[in-house]
């Protein structure tokens, strides 16, 4: 299933001053949140200036800082395993 369908799914409720930053899955949530932030998109028809492309690349590093988090919480057993003691 698509990731801004599970998210239109779920239900989540976000405060709406809270920034989100989400990959390309996320096109079209900006009509759901309104601080939301995604990477541009190019077309045929309209290439990406190289203002766009310097902002995705701003929010790809940005976005990697926090995916190499979250692996660091799934492979730490304690927060993935249930706790026996």
């Amino acid at each position: 299933m698509h990731d801004l369908t599970l998210f239109r799914q779920s239900g989540v409720q976000i405060h709406p001053e809270t920034a989100l930053i989400g990959d390309a899955g996320y096109q079209g949530i900006r009509q759901h949140h309104g601080h939301s932030v995604t990477p541009h998109k190019a077309t045929k028809k309209a290439p990406l200036t190289p203002e766009q492309r310097q902002q995705n690349r701003e929010l790809a590093s940005t976005r990697l800082r926090v995916e190499h988090v979250i692996r660091r919480l799934k492979i730490f057993r304690v927060l993935k395993d249930m706790y026996r003691h």
